[in-house]
């Protein structure tokens, strides 16, 4: 805990040093007729970032509330389905189509579906996931996942054929 407060007092600090260097660097620029213009653009540099991020963050309070509507309801989904399974191992239902055997891994299967469908519904409420460099690095991560994975996929698919034989 100390590491943690010590952490963010440095954090303050070094915040505060460096907004007190812009301060007085704008100060001086102010005070000289040749250098006025760059002083005053800085402080007004300054002042509309603070504004420009204040309201990126109040016009994100709604996306991230439709974030969390989506994942709880996707947590109350996810403990249904728990039951559901709970009680197939424990014998209160018996479906037809489900072996008493593939029961936990169909059970983890469901479960991670959930979660990613929920993710893929959540991601355009992600703030700044509309921005180009947002998408780039989505597209560079899929380019490696799709790149990269083709082993990957090739022993997902022989443990489903391991797991849930034909019949």
């Amino acid at each position: 805990m100390f590491d943690f407060q010590r952490h963010v007092v440095t954090a303050l600090i070094t915040g505060l040093d460096i907004f007190l260097i812009y301060a007085a660097t704008t100060f001086v620029l102010r005070q000289f007729p040749y250098t006025r213009p760059w002083g005053e653009s800085m402080s007004v540099f300054l002042l509309t970032t603070i504004e420009d991020f204040g309201l990126g963050m109040a016009h994100a309070v709604p996306r991230l509330f439709t974030i969390f509507l989506i994942f709880a309801f996707t947590r109350f989904v996810v403990r249904l389905v728990r039951l559901w399974f709970g009680a197939i191992e424990s014998g209160l239902a018996q479906p037809l189509w489900l072996h008493p055997d593939t029961i936990q891994p169909t059970r983890r299967l469901v479960t991670a579906l959930l979660w990613v469908f929920a993710s893929v519904v959540a991601y355009p409420y992600v703030p700044g996931s509309d921005s180009d460099a947002f998408k780039g690095v989505s597209v560079f991560l899929g380019l490696m996942v799709t790149f990269g994975s083709s082993g990957l996929v090739n022993q997902i698919t022989s443990g489903f054929m391991l797991t849930y034989p034909g019949r």
